[in-house]
């Protein structure tokens, strides 16, 4: 992939939370939801307003420790997983946009491969329509079947 290529969130139907030393990412059109380790986390953490790959790897270069070829070519993994997961979506640039570069820490943290787990287990739950899939009993309920 391009390092000049521009990426962005799959937005509206992406959320994420971020819990400290977890981030937690949901794909609402899917119901699949992931738990990003902390280098994850801070890739993702500057996908939101945009980056270019290149930036992405810039940034984990200056805040983490380890072999540049290594953070480079994990780097550019994880994105094709976000990619194929549909969590991000390569785009344009917006007006003014530029990729951003965290300030590095005074101590570099050591470098982990960035990695996610994906969870599938709440996905009819994620999926239920709360507009549509309600009756008298309330929200969450899945559709029932006939008899």
């Amino acid at each position: 992939m391009e390092k000049s290529v521009w990426l962005h969130v799959a937005s509206p139907n992406i959320v994420h939370e971020d819990f400290g030393d977890e981030m937690v990412v949901v794909h609402l059109d899917t119901g699949k939801y992931y738990a990003f380790n902390p280098t994850a986390a801070d890739i993702w953490a500057r996908l939101q307003s945009g980056s270019t790959v290149g930036a992405l790897i810039a940034g984990t270069v200056a805040r983490f420790d380890g072999d540049r070829k290594l953070m480079e070519r994990e780097v550019l993994n994880f994105v094709e997983r976000l990619l194929a997961e549909s969590l991000t979506k390569e785009a344009d640039p917006l007006p003014g946009e530029a990729p951003t570069f965290p300030a590095p820490p005074e101590n570099k943290l050591p470098f982990t491969v960035p990695a996610f787990e994906v969870f599938t287990d709440m996905e009819d739950m994620l999926l239920l329509d709360p507009i549509h899939d309600v009756d008298e009993s309330g929200w969450p309920n899945p559709p029932t079947t006939g008899n």
